[in-house]
């Protein structure tokens, strides 16, 4: 008899049949003879909790087009599938997405995305259970490229509504020809104002929020302001409208990356300190879901990166986000959150930052002769020079009036504003 356990991490087999469980969790035991075998489940607890693990006794795969174990898209669009899970108080619910031709689709956290006509079985695993459909990728017609919100009163991302007024949005594609899946609305402070499954937007109350879409892999937004009788809102007393980077610094507020000043200001000329800037990336990566983001908890290691920054000390979580992702490195050790963050650090940050989000052309991007005559101040060989040239060719920057990058000079809450915006557009 020859005897093997599914997961020897929870429990052990000897020759001999006795069963040693290592670890709180469940395993399989099988025993085999002359071709023939036997299984049993064996629960190991926790030796101070004689509580029983409650095992996963089935899953289930559901989403919009998913019929008998199928669904079909085409090759560039997406599909939100869901797991469900029973008994609801089993013990270990956490589902692993997997898929079994990456080639033809992808899968990453229930979101299927189709990559080449074919097919795929895309399975959800829970416990020693799993669920499984066949996804068929199909090549139908023109490949999504993006999509954009459209509705009365839509211009330039921006919709501007009275309280209590309502306007229907819809899915805009490019190409015009592509197939767009389902859509999934969401507005960041529905206390500003609603939307519903179908884009419907309500204005409730005065105020700047953020209308989101995403559809098939792709996602846009518009800035919603909400006015009293028609009138005008604007959210902090030293950008009224018409200021540049108005609409840049709503979108950042609306977006809840920033709060401003508890005195009402945004504080528009002021200077950015580099602990702010990471709060501010790491904010914007909870709203794109770069790189775990919203689920980041430093370690032990990553507090000993730089002697600076301690459990508990302002931007902590966030200055370790941008370190364990390599956006910044810091100096000497130090992170020097206080100090002020220069235009060249700045575009640094971001060209990383678009690195680490997937932004095409990225990585292999080397400016050209042309693009190093941008610049005055920014030459083969300075320092960040192939960033700074990065940011202008995508349009994140357009440089100074004099022809420079103001390549030293201190950045601007503003300013910051309207890079981020930008950056926004190529993710």
């Amino acid at each position: 008899v020859t005897w093997t356990s599914s997961n020897t991490a929870v429990a052990t087999v000897a020759s001999d049949g006795i069963v040693r469980g290592v670890k709180f969790g469940i395993a399989k035991i099988t025993a085999t003879a002359d071709g023939k075998s036997a299984s049993v489940t064996i629960t190991v607890t926790k030796g101070d909790d004689p509580t029983p693990v409650v095992p996963v006794e089935s899953v289930a795969i559901s989403g919009t087009g998913v019929s008998a174990g199928k669904a079909s898209i085409n090759v560039g669009a997406g599909l939100n599938l869901n797991a469900t899970v029973l008994p609801s108080n089993a013990t270990d619910r956490t589902v692993t997405w997997s898929t079994s031709n990456a080639s033809v689709a992808s899968v990453a956290n229930g979101t299927v995305r189709g990559i080449k006509a074919g097919n795929a079985v895309i399975t959800a695993t829970a416990g020693n259970k799993s669920a499984s459909i066949i996804v068929t990728v199909e090549n139908n017609g023109a490949v999504l490229q993006s999509i954009s919100i459209s509705g009365s009163g839509v211009a330039n991302n921006k919709l501007t509504l009275a309280q209590n007024k309502s306007v229907q949005l819809s899915v805009k594609a490019t190409p015009a020809n592509a197939t767009v899946g389902a859509a999934y609305w969401t507005s960041s402070d529905p206390s500003v104002a609603t939307v519903d499954g179908n884009g419907k937007v309500t204005a409730k109350a005065e105020g700047v929020t953020a209308i989101t879409v995403t559809a098939s892999g792709k996602s846009a937004a518009i800035v919603v302001t909400v006015t009293k009788n028609g009138g005008s809102s604007d959210r902090f007393s030293d950008v009224p409208a018409g200021v540049s980077f108005h609409d840049e610094i709503e979108w950042l507020a609306a977006q809840g990356i920033t709060n401003g000043y508890s005195d009402g200001r945004f504080g528009y000329g002021d200077h950015l300190n580099r602990q702010d800037m990471a709060i501010f990336l790491y904010r914007l990566a909870t709203v794109h879901g770069v790189a775990g983001a919203a689920s980041f908890t430093p370690s032990d290691a990553d507090y000993q990166r730089f002697s600076d920054v301690k459990r508990g000390s302002y931007g902590a979580k966030e200055i370790l986000w941008l370190a364990r992702n390599g956006i910044s490195q810091g100096s000497n050790g130090r992170f020097k959150g206080n100090d002020k963050l220069t235009r060249q650090d700045m575009a640094v940050f971001l060209y990383r930052y678009a690195l680490l989000a997937g932004v095409p052309g990225v990585g292999s991007y080397a400016p050209s002769d042309a693009e190093y005559a941008r610049f005055s101040d920014v030459k083969r060989g300075t320092f960040a020079s192939k960033e700074i040239l990065w940011c202008a060719k995508v349009g994140i920057t357009r440089g100074n009036a004099n022809g420079t990058f103001g390549y030293g000079d201190k950045l601007t809450r503003s300013a910051m504003a309207a890079f981020l915006y930008r950056l926004d557009k190529l993710i």
